[in-house]
């Protein structure tokens, strides 16, 4: 057989030989992995990794955590016939923490309202002024226990008055220390300021509802509800000088949440994250800035907000930013 054809003068004449021979010309590339090879590469580790599922059990989506399906329903059928009381106590909280994993399934799947949720979970809205609100939300951010007090209150409340002093807004004396801060942080916030659709009291209904002493409440879910358009937002028995008591409502749902204004708005915040819920309109980044300066939970700070807490602290420290005392001023 003539092998002239296959002759490479550094090969050797072979093509076993030139096909190293241009192996070792290109050098060594890494092999780029197509997507379909990429995505087999991973169906078959995802095989190898997933979670066998006995009957009887489900699987959570998301994380490999079997659980024994009729257990969670037992748990949660128990939930819902036993209502609050001194006996039940233990065994509420036990239970909540134990289907919190398969609640917060239910609520991506097949729980998509509030009042859906509450239906399912009706301690929610009976067992101790909304507490197992925040129960779940400090089960989903560890952290966020003590964030409301030290990071608002203790840094920016004296602030908010030297900033209103400032820029001569009034500032309105409340029996409640916690209510007269929150709502001069929505006075003096420029993001919510500079939105001239809504004059201020439109922008503080939609967060604090002030109400008579003896007003019915669920009168009034049912007409404020059509026009806040099922937004979460919280009931203010008394007037701001002097409030009585706090109700959270959502989806036509009066959730009593005490008489102190810290407590009712924590479970105001945590509940947007605990149902999936959206914020008002006029108010997204008021609440925006609990998310980010607050609670640490977002992660791309907005511009605007980062501009107004610097602003809180150079207050702190007795001197502001030219630029945005100006801004303020227009």
């Amino acid at each position: 057989m003539n092998h002239d054809i296959y002759f490479h003068p550094k090969a050797g004449g072979f093509i076993e030989n030139k096909l190293k021979e241009m192996r070792r010309s290109k050098g060594i590339q890494k092999r780029k992995i197509s997507s379909q090879t990429s995505s087999s590469l991973n169906t078959s580790t995802e095989k190898k990794t997933k979670t066998k599922v006995k009957k009887g059990e489900i699987l959570l989506k998301g994380a490999n955590v079997v659980f024994d399906e009729s257990v969670m329903v037992s748990m949660v059928s128990w939930l819902k016939v036993h209502g609050p009381s001194i006996t039940n106590k233990a065994k509420i909280h036990e239970y909540m923490e134990s289907t919190f994993d398969y609640r917060e399934q239910q609520i991506s799947v097949t729980l998509t309202s509030a009042s859906q949720i509450f239906e399912e979970y009706p301690r929610y809205v009976d067992f101790e002024n909304g507490s197992l609100i925040l129960h779940d939300f400090y089960r989903k951010y560890k952290d966020a226990h003590s964030c409301l007090e030290t990071r608002f209150f203790g840094r920016f409340q004296n602030a908010l008055v030297g900033l209103a002093e400032r820029k001569k807004v009034e500032v309105t004396k409340s029996t409640d220390e916690s209510l007269g801060a929150l709502v001069l942080c929505l006075k003096v916030m420029p993001s919510v300021s500079r939105i001239k659709k809504a004059d201020f009291s439109s922008k503080l209904g939609r967060l604090f509802y002030f109400v008579k002493e003896n007003a019915s409440i669920s009168s009034i879910v049912e007409s404020k509800d059509e026009i806040y358009h099922k937004l979460p937002f919280l009931i203010v028995s008394g007037t701001l000088e002097h409030p009585l008591s706090f109700f959270l409502v959502i989806e036509k749902t009066a959730i009593l949440v005490g008489s102190n204004c810290a407590h009712a708005f924590h479970v105001l915040f945590a509940s947007f994250f605990i149902f999936r819920l959206e914020c008002p309109q006029y108010l997204y980044k008021f609440f925006l800035f609990f998310e980010q300066f607050v609670f640490q939970i977002g992660k791309n700070i907005s511009a605007c907000n980062q501009e107004f807490a610097n602003c809180l602290d150079n207050v702190a420290s007795a001197t502001i930013p030219q630029s945005l005392e100006q801004q303020q001023q227009s």
